[in-house]
């Protein structure tokens, strides 16, 4: 008889261990089935004692142990995964299984008995510790680089892991790192069937060439001993941070991985964080074929002024229809979907917002939508409330309700108008369903000559050629935003939209001064970069601070009274507390709780050790995407 630690890989644990009794024998590292309260859950073993050895221990257990149910998986987790799990549920200040838990794919854990998962000796942390790299370049460089690197790899037999932060990028870039490694080329990602996951695992693991695996994050932990390179792609991108508690940051847990066994971590992208920068500079990570500090675009670069109310310049009007006249290609970004994606008052200003959860409603057409008085609705982008857009405001009771700024449909509804025989092309979350669908109305914009595609950043993921002219319609609504990454968020965006023109690139903003559009269309990176490091050094944010975000919801007196009591506790750390931007979601009120703490040291053991005996009604984010 054994007595069996068990790491419960769910959510909403209080505690790391859970012990249990079974008959068999089990390795450390092995997947198993748990009685936990009512129900049953998957387990990670990470220690086996005979019973005999814990006698003492059993007789001052305050419950009756259960027994395992059934062992799934008699390897599983290779321990350098397990050990960084374990350091990434510090940083995270969390419980190892739910760290566990955003780490590993559903499906992967079902079928785990099926797949192959090879022998990995735990020979302790790599005393190797590898050089972290920054590449900053374009797409097309950064692939060359990559197409090389994979040669050299693959010349020393060693494998490369590939991380991409969503299904779209991973599209992108299997149709030219494939090309001719087909046979050794795996992608792995959340969509994948149950036979289609346990089959590509399977041929991963089990060829003995080295291979290519292009996965999203949660494939991080495929456990090929011979991965001797991770690339960490895309890497500014927001979709590397899970949105649910524990909140894992998955650029972090690559560090952690690739340090245990002792792999070389590159982080790529057109621009890369500024965090990522400023440790460049600092000398902690190293800069690849030196950073690119300024991009070279070969179209002619434009800033048009635009008046309040304006969808498109008469500048603007003017290239398009000069394109579609000369059988040029125009993509127009937008950054809203609907028709405009802002509703106030005329009589007191006053925005229109969710009945149910504040956030701002956006006017849509009603199309397929019945009992309506007008051809119209108001829209909730955050929990798709609809509401009658002649309604009055709840503030006054005017019926003067005004549309401002410009969605995707108030753009193709105004070209509509003033270019009535030009195809028109549409890519947003509203019209696309699937990546098949995007990839199709893509195909059929290039294939029509003098067509326009208006699109939001998800336009982005599918334009794969360049075109001749792009043209910034909405970005202004961006820079309101009281979130500090958002002119990193917009640059990025921006300058990969950029990237796509070879004959015109235009920006229509009401804010021509707007020092983030000057470093844009002249490719100026690095000018940009300093700019926006000056101004986290003056607010206390990263990378001068650490943050840590706690968010509780509920009754709006109960929420406002426990993190008074917790502010009072944590005094020594200054905590600031304040509504959430939409401080109503789902009937229920949001309060945040933000420390901005020393970068270093991180765990802060004592901090953490209380954050983790919060109860889970407790979010706690720590390196947060946004404070809002």
């Amino acid at each position: 008889m054994n007595l069996v630690h068990v790491i419960p890989i769910a959510r909403g644990m209080q505690k790391d261990h859970l012990t249990y009794f079974s008959a068999k024998e089990i390795e450390r590292g092995a997947i198993v089935t748990v009685p936990l309260r009512k129900r049953l859950v998957s387990g990670l073993v990470v220690k086996v004692e005979p019973a005999l050895l814990a006698k003492t221990a059993l007789r001052a257990a305050d419950h009756s142990l259960k027994k395992i149910k059934e062992i799934k998986c008699p390897r599983f987790l290779s321990p350098h995964f397990l050990r960084a799990a374990e350091l990434a549920a510090d940083y995270f200040a969390a419980t190892i299984g739910s760290v566990l838990d955003s780490l590993l794919p559903t499906n992967l854990l079902g079928e785990c008995e099926r797949l192959e998962t090879g022998a990995f000796p735990d020979n302790g942390p790599s005393p190797f510790k590898p050089e972290i790299q920054v590449l900053q370049d374009t797409d097309e460089q950064r692939l060359s680089f990559y197409k090389s690197l994979i040669r050299e790899e693959f010349a020393k037999n060693t494998s490369v892991l590939l991380c991409l932060p969503t299904l779209s990028d991973i599209d992108e870039m299997m149709s030219s790192l494939g090309k001719g490694i087909q046979e050794y080329t795996f992608v792995l990602h959340g969509r994948l069937t149950k036979r289609a996951l346990v089959q590509t695992w399977n041929e991963a693991m089990g060829t003995t060439h080295p291979i290519l695996a292009i996965v999203t994050p949660i494939f991080l932990g495929l456990p090929r001993r011979d991965f001797k390179t991770v690339i960490i792609d895309r890497e500014i991108s927001s979709a590397y941070k899970s949105l649910a508690r524990p909140f894992t940051d998955f650029r972090v847990f690559a560090e952690m991985l690739t340090a245990q066994y002792g792999a070389k971590l590159i982080f790529g992208d057109i621009y890369a964080r500024t965090e990522t920068l400023h440790r460049v500079t600092n000398g902690e990570l190293v800069a690849l074929n030196s950073l690119k500090q300024r991009l070279i675009s070969t179209a002619k670069n434009l800033l048009l002024p635009a008046k309040s109310g304006e969808t498109l310049t008469p500048e603007s009007q003017r290239l398009i229809g000069h394109a579609s006249e000369h059988h040029e290609h125009t993509f127009i970004l937008a950054n809203r979907r609907g028709l405009s994606p802002i509703i106030v008052c005329d009589d007191c200003g006053q925005p229109i917002t969710c009945e149910r959860c504040e956030a701002p409603m956006v006017l849509h057409q009603a199309e397929g939508v019945k009992n309506l008085e007008s051809h119209t609705v108001f829209l909730c982008h955050r929990c798709n409330h609809r509401q009658n857009s002649r309604a009055k405001c709840p503030n006054c009771q005017s019926w003067r309700l005004r549309a401002l700024g410009s969605g995707i449909e108030k753009i193709i509804e105004e070209l509509n108008l003033l270019f009535p025989d030009l195809p028109v092309f549409q890519i947003d979350s509203d019209k696309i369903k699937t990546p098949k669908q995007a990839r199709e109305i893509v195909a059929d914009f290039l294939a029509s000559p003098g067509s326009v595609l208006v699109g939001t950043e998800m336009a982005l993921h599918y334009l794969k050629e360049k075109i001749e002219n792009t043209l910034v319609v909405s970005a202004d609504s961006l820079l309101s935003l009281p979130d500090f990454r958002m002119h990193e968020r917009l640059f990025s965006l921006l300058i990969r939209a950029r990237g796509l023109a070879t004959k015109y690139f235009v920006i229509q903003t009401r804010y021509t001064e707007e020092p983030l559009f000057n470093h844009l269309l002249t490719g100026n990176l690095i000018s940009f970069y300093r700019g926006e490091l000056n101004d986290r050094k003056t607010f206390n944010y990263p990378p001068f601070r650490r943050l840590v975000k706690i968010t509780i919801e509920g009754d709006k007196d109960a929420v406002k009274k426990e993190l008074k009591k917790l502010s009072e506790e944590l005094a020594s750390y200054e905590p600031a507390i304040y509504p959430s931007f939409h401080a109503i979601r789902k009937g229920k009120y949001r309060l945040n709780l933000l420390m901005k703490l020393p970068t270093k040291p991180w765990p802060n053991q004592e901090l953490v050790a209380r954050l983790k005996t919060l109860p889970p009604n407790f979010a706690i984010n720590i390196d947060p995407q946004d404070i809002l």
